[in-house]
């Protein structure tokens, strides 16, 4: 007090109080701390303390603003589990990150959880110091089991579902399952859909097979000449005639072979509960010729039958609306002439040439469709042989080349000069026949030189309506097919698809014929 000079008399320490004696004639109080010097110097506002009376003096203090500088101390943590990638929560929150993880995290004490589908969830703690980071590695427990399904289907078409979805694949097939009920179901084209229930518990595993109930009908099959040998899927099941029994619905390929006759092949689909009837004709065998015995038919060469697509396939490019849509037709092997008829040969067999363009060895042209089924009957007559027109299908198909097709857009080539004459290099003229290349079974000029007959009726949208096995066209009409082109068209008209038409009667210059014998 007074600069030091006067000192309190007496302190006493009381509730929110603090009660000093001062000596009288004190003018100020000061207030100081340890090492900090003065705190505060309070001056009286009475002036000095007066003998034997008592002051109350309320002290107050400033707003103070303290600034604490926040020290961070962590530490790292690395988590690893096997397998990998199991959810890692911290404290109770997700990191959104999976194993293997690292993070730096403040020091103490955490909790942590790794969640893992089909594995039971690991939980556990750690606490992080100064000294060193935690490494921790946590080896999971299985919660699922691998369970085998399997069937007694013969056609790997066993599609299954678990709890009513369905599965990738088809059975027999290995499946993780969590432990729980599972609703297994299994479904298969040719026999009864089945479903089973199972449980599954962690690390026991299950072989759950199916006992499907098979949907059946019948085959029987009869040709002409008997003693054919049967092929069903490529399976011998004996010769004809012969009833199959208990047949898998479905679709099958169906092969008859004799020695002497060609291989007849079709699709047959047995439907449950029903008998199928199959009676067929077979065709004998025929090899390429120069000329029949009797030196009347054109040089012929056999096609195996088969199925083929039919109309605008994708190597056609552009294709007209007559084209489509591209559908699978079945034939039965047939024999068609290497050649368009040449002028000599219908001469030979009908006594006259109407052709324009006149050279023995070139296609007869002039010729009415009524004139070139004149010209099949009567070559039948004169051979003993069975002679037509080709239907359009089988024209289409042997052009493509059969069963040896290698997918050309023209006739055995993806380059229509190679093969045919079009108005770009046959000067607007026929041209001798067999001069260009051959397709893959040995046919001439069915991209070019001549418009060619075709039995059918045609039928601007008949392919929508198509019978798929051995079509011959529509049962009316007002016009007949005609086929490949000719020394007057384009290249496209010459396509192996391409569809033209033009009334039975007309005798137009570039229309002629080949033939088929069956």
């Amino acid at each position: 007090f007074d600069d030091g000079m006067l000192s309190p008399v007496q302190v006493d320490q009381k509730k929110a109080e603090i009660w000093i004696y001062m000596p009288e004639g004190a003018r100020f109080l000061t207030i100081q701390a340890e090492n900090q010097g003065v705190i505060r110097r309070y001056e009286f506002s009475t002036g000095v303390l007066q003998e034997a009376t008592t002051y109350e003096m309320v002290l107050t203090t400033a707003k103070v603003t303290t600034i604490v500088e926040q020290v961070i101390e962590s530490q790292w943590v690395t988590i690893s589990s096997t397998p990998s990638g199991a959810d890692v929560f911290i404290d109770g929150n997700n990191t959104g990150k999976q194993t293997p993880f690292q993070a730096e995290l403040l020091l103490g004490a955490h909790e942590y959880k790794l969640a893992k589908e089909k594995y039971i969830a690991s939980l556990g703690s750690f606490t992080l110091t100064f000294s060193k980071k935690e490494n921790l590695n946590e080896v999971l427990v299985p919660n699922f089991a691998t369970i085998s399904l399997s069937d007694n289907s013969k056609n790997s078409l066993s599609k299954y579902y678990i709890n009513g979805i369905l599965q990738e694949g088809f059975l027999p097939q290995k499946v993780e399952l969590a432990t729980g009920k599972y609703i297994l179901k299994v479904e298969n084209p040719q026999y009864t859909s089945q479903k089973k229930v199972i449980t599954v518990a962690p690390n026991q595993s299950q072989d759950v097979s199916f006992d499907l109930q098979g949907k059946y009908g019948s085959l029987k099959i009869v040709s002409t000449p008997f003693n054919a040998t049967i092929t069903l899927n490529g399976k011998d099941m004996g010769t004809t005639p012969n009833t199959l029994r208990n047949l898998l619905i479905g679709s099958y390929t169906l092969e008859l072979a004799l020695e002497g006759y060609g291989t007849l092949k079709k699709t047959i689909d047995i439907k449950e509960g029903v008998g199928t009837d199959i009676n067929e004709q077979l065709t004998e065998e025929t090899v390429a010729t120069t000329i029949d015995t009797k030196g009347y038919a054109p040089a012929m060469v056999f096609i195996e039958g088969g199925s083929f697509m039919m109309g605008c396939t994708s190597e056609q490019s552009y294709c007209g609306d007559n084209e489509k849509p591209a559908h699978r037709v079945e034939l039965n092997s047939f024999s068609m002439s290497s050649t368009e008829v040449t002028q000599a040969q219908y001469q030979k067999v009908m006594g006259e040439n109407p052709s324009y363009n006149k050279a023995a060895n070139n296609p007869v042209e002039r010729v009415s469709w009524y004139d070139a089924v004149a010209y099949c009957k009567k070559l039948s007559i004169l051979t003993d042989k069975r002679f037509r027109l080709p239907t359009e299908a089988e024209w289409e198909y042997a052009a493509r080349g059969g069963q040896k097709s290698k997918g050309y857009q023209y006739l055995g080539s993806s380059r229509p000069g190679n093969v045919g004459w079009n108005r770009t290099n046959s000067r607007h003229k026929t041209h001798e026949v067999g001069k260009k290349q051959p397709n893959e079974l040995g046919l001439y000029d069915m991209s070019g030189n001549v418009w060619e007959w075709c039995s059918d009726w045609y039928g601007e949208e008949y392919y929508k309506e198509s019978s798929a096995d051995n079509p011959t066209g529509p049962a009316t009409g007002r016009y007949r097919v005609l086929r490949g082109g000719s020394c007057y068209s384009s290249a496209w008209d010459a396509r192996v698809a391409y569809r033209y038409n033009n009334a039975p009667g007309n005798r137009n210059f570039p229309v002629a014929f080949r033939v088929v014998s069956y």
